[in-house]
């Protein structure tokens, strides 16, 4: 139960300095928003490296902490890449980014791998290729896709990785198995180990880790825009989303407000969801690929042809400040 829950205490309990917990603060990842970047290509195949850094550059303008690269994301519409691909993916971002001044931009690589070893030469391909953490999704129908095998994947990727991890407690593609709290309590407390993405969005299961985890060190991030606002209001860190490229400022302007629970965000955020649940109808890789495709290259988006839920959110990201 909830309320049985001992709360976490830092190691640091005298209430005088910081809080101890942090070892290396390179390692701690920054609360924010962060899109699933959508890879661009020239006609055989290539990374198009202006398409790509012109992307990056426009979301980085609008606020938003960092890009999520790589991976078995069905939402942006690119299957695991091949290895080569994916190093080349977030090389480009990274030189797109550091040409216009947002180093501090981060690029998180999707590890999405079928045993430990393979995950950890993809962590070493992406630290080497310019990202900063690794998101480590559970292996796809593998004997590791139990609670216990999910905590010891997990464990052995992240004591021999050597870029920082952040956990992805990706129940669907673990065959609905999840690591228990107490096993996520535990993985948490790893030095090498930045937080953890919750892509349902469970509520009940980020307030529980709230409460046994170092704020100052572990974040918690949800993966998806329809628990969005009530995830800050109970103490998490952000998103990691698909939806952040069609909306960054609606996102940032809901974090901004969050504190407050006023009409303002809980407006946006009905938008959000409703927009979030439209573009699934729909096929969220398309949508997200047609709507950003046509903003790098023409500047605007048709937004007749989606539906009118979508148009909403079109209409209150133009009206928003960056």
């Amino acid at each position: 139960m909830l309320g049985q829950t001992s709360a976490h205490k830092c190691k640091d309990d005298s209430g005088v300095g910081q809080c101890k917990c942090i070892g290396d603060k390179h390692l701690v990842i920054p609360e924010g928003c962060y899109a699933n970047a959508i890879p661009f290509f020239q006609e055989h195949g290539e990374i198009d490296a202006e398409l790509t850094g012109k992307y990056g550059i426009s979301l980085a303008k609008t606020g938003v902490a960092g890009f999520l690269v790589g991976g078995c994301d069905d939402e942006v519409g690119w299957p695991q890449p091949t290895s080569q691909a994916f190093e080349d993916h977030i090389r480009t971002l990274r030189a797109g980014l550091n040409s216009q001044g947002y180093d501090e931009t981060l690029i998180l690589a999707a590890i999405c791998a079928r045993t430990a070893a393979e995950a950890i030469k993809l962590c070493t391909s992406a630290l080497n290729s310019g990202a900063s953490h690794a998101l480590l999704l559970p292996p796809f129908q593998s004997r590791f896709n139990n609670g216990d095998g999910l905590v010891s994947f997990f464990r052995e990727v992240s004591e021999t990785s050597p870029i920082s991890i952040v956990l992805c407690d990706a129940v669907e593609r673990a065959g609905g198995h999840s690591a228990d709290i107490e096993g996520l309590i535990t993985l948490l407390e790893h030095s090498n180990i930045a937080g953890i993405c919750l892509p349902s969005g469970d509520l009940d299961k980020l307030q529980r880790l709230k409460l046994r985890v170092c704020p100052n060190r572990v974040r918690i991030f949800v993966g998806t825009s329809l628990t969005y606002l009530p995830s800050l209001q109970l103490g998490g860190h952000g998103t990691i989303s698909p939806m952040v490229n069609i909306a960054p400022k609606a996102h940032k302007k809901i974090w901004l407000s969050s504190k407050n629970n006023g009409t303002a965000a809980q407006t946006m955020q009905r938008i959000l969801e409703q927009a979030e649940t439209e573009a699934k109808e729909l096929g969220m890789a398309t949508v997200i690929r047609t709507i950003v495709r046509e903003m790098s290259m023409l500047g605007s988006v048709e937004d007749t042809r989606f539906g009118s839920e979508l148009e909403d959110l079109l209409t209150l990201e133009k009206s928003l400040d960056a």
